[in-house]
């Protein structure tokens, strides 16, 4: 798993996929289990669970396309369907600062 601890205003290239819902446990573990067990992801990169949200890094330690992964995560009946926002990411940030800081950057 990438470690960003101890690094001060890092942001990280990592392709990563996700899904956001309503605060519900059942629905998280469900998510977790199924982008986990995935081979478009890679859980041993990174992979971010709460009650509302999941996060996991694409297959190939990051490095697949996130639009790739998700489109064939969707072929699963129902994940497109679910009860939340899907969603792609190319990059991690540490801080919100930092965060705010790259996204200037990009407008």
């Amino acid at each position: 798993m990438k470690d960003l601890a101890g690094k001060s205003g890092v942001t990280t290239e990592i392709n990563l996929v996700g899904v956001n819902f309503k605060p519900n446990p059942s629905l998280s573990t469900r998510y977790t289990s199924y982008l986990s067990s995935s081979p478009l992801t890679c859980a041993t990169t990174l992979l971010y669970s709460s009650p509302s949200c999941v996060v996991i890094a694409t297959g190939k330690k990051g490095s697949l396309d996130p639009l790739t992964a998700l489109a064939g995560l969707a072929v699963r009946n129902g994940f497109t369907r679910c009860s939340g926002r899907l969603f792609a990411m190319q990059k991690i940030s540490d801080k919100v600062d930092t965060f705010y800081s790259e996204l200037d950057k990009h407008l």
